[in-house]
């Protein structure tokens, strides 16, 4: 196979990456059918001798510390004049050594002006981590058609010339926030299109407990919510509202209500509740944990009602974040940093060619 164009940067922001960025870097490094170099952004909190030497294809860019992802990955597109970025969270080890190759294909050959990848489901880690993989692997590995209002930025590529037109990801967020889903926005409302490619993947490195697992989704979907209703984006864009989503979601809050009726009105509104859930949800438990182990399979179905009472927490808040927020036309300090930090970064990549 012939080697890709070489103007593909690969940017890796990281912010207390210790325990992560050493297999992020193995694996891009293993990379075939695609010659690029690495931008690794040291955004604070990764401990001494956590990345390698700057060599002929890396570099290490260093910000002020906390500026946040969208900034981290802006500071690491910055002054690149090729043909495709690419974006890689660092506690994200890519699958193969064609998985970038794969997700870039598109954007070279311009059938897509951005695209995404998904992560793959994954035997290792603790039983919350796995049952994250397995089910975002399921939502986002479903998608074969162009996807709108909407990006994911864990594994991404895009191209340069939009990314700058665009201005690059926002940087008024807190951390890890909805930065990627604004610029996916951004890029519909210009007409540029984004491609789901299921077969670039990667494994999620990043360790769960239950506690941490709620907190996640939690923070998360309240972020794209509130998103959402701010830009009056329908949202029905967003790729964990298909399907049956919406009506599991609202069978699994009915049956704690259900519950509470219990001495009124007897057990049979729980029953149907209940049965009404499995219903709505059986075809997701089926397939998205069809080849996982036992443990997992047990613990999916009460997982998956936890979380579904989540989702409605995150839409009730999110919905509120947002109408407060037009009503009185100032930044959320949830969602939003309390101020824009300058992000100090080095004058040249040193390392790269």
């Amino acid at each position: 196979m012939s080697r890709l164009s070489p103007q593909v940067r690969i940017v890796v922001p990281c912010r207390n990456a210790g325990r992560t960025i050493a297999g992020c870097l193995d694996a891009l490094a293993r990379s075939t059918d695609l010659d690029a170099e690495i931008v690794v952004v040291d955004d604070g909190q990764n401990p001494p001798g956590a990345f390698p030497s700057p060599g002929d294809r890396l570099a290490i860019v260093r910000t002020a510390g906390g500026e946040g992802a969208g900034a981290a990955r802006n500071a690491g597109a910055r002054g690149f004049g090729g043909m495709v970025l690419v974006f890689v969270d660092a506690d994200v080890e890519v699958t193969r050594p064609d998985t970038l190759a794969t997700l870039v294909g598109p954007v070279l050959r311009k059938e897509a002006d951005a695209t995404v990848g998904t992560y793959a489901p994954s035997v290792g880690g603790g039983i919350f981590a796995r049952y994250k993989q397995y089910y975002l692997s399921y939502k986002y590995g479903n998608d074969r058609e162009a996807i709108a209002n909407t990006f994911w930025s864990a594994l991404c590529a895009v191209d340069t010339g939009w990314f700058a037109s665009l201005g690059g990801f926002p940087e008024c967020y807190r951390g890890a926030g909805p930065e990627d889903i604004e610029f996916g926005i951004a890029l519909t409302a210009s007409r540029g299109r984004i491609l789901p490619v299921p077969g670039a993947q990667g494994y999620h490195l990043t360790r769960f407990t239950l506690w941490s697992l709620i907190r996640n989704d939690m923070r998360k979907g309240t972020e794209d919510i509130f998103v959402h209703w701010l830009r009056r984006i329908p949202l029905t864009d967003n790729r964990h509202v298909k399907g049956n989503d919406v009506a599991a979601v609202a069978a699994a809050c009915s049956l704690p209500l259900a519950l509470c009726v219990w001495s009124l009105a007897g057990p049979y509104p729980v029953a149907s509740c209940g049965l009404a859930y499995l219903f709505l949800r059986w075809k997701f438990l089926r397939d998205a944990f069809r080849g996982a182990g036992a443990a997992l399979r047990v613990v999916a179905v009460p997982l998956t009602f936890i979380l579904d009472i989540v989702r409605a927490a995150a839409v009730i808040a999110g919905s509120t974040l947002a109408a407060g927020a037009r009503l009185t036309g100032r930044p959320v300090p949830y969602v939003h940093r309390s101020r824009r930090r300058s992000h100090a970064v080095a004058p040249q990549l040193h390392g790269l060619s």
